[in-house]
């Protein structure tokens, strides 16, 4: 769905348990997100949201870049596809 308005919850919990390898800490995620998109004037209803679940590495590079992260995740949709998604920084 697109639109002009969007509405996202994400909730994500990162576990770093101390390892490190050449500056780089190495830890964990686990997240859901739920939300949806809609154009101005389109009624908004719970049925028409989307979610997922993931989890996925985290690799924090602040001792070698300024808060640098890359991310390595796994997600799976409410439709059981599975997606690898690479990224950089924080979504927040």
């Amino acid at each position: 769905t697109s639109g002009d308005r969007v509405h996202i919850v994400n909730v994500e919990g990162r576990f770093y348990p101390g390892v490190e390898l050449l500056s780089i800490k190495i830890g964990a995620a686990a997240f859901t997100d739920f939300g949806r998109a809609w154009r101005t004037g389109e009624a908004v209803e719970i049925k028409d949201y989307r979610a997922s679940v993931g989890a996925g590495l985290r690799f924090s590079l602040e001792r070698l870049s300024r808060d640098e992260m890359i991310r390595i995740d796994v997600v799976c949709g409410q439709d059981g596809r599975l997606e690898l998604l690479i990224g950089t920084g924080q979504y927040f």
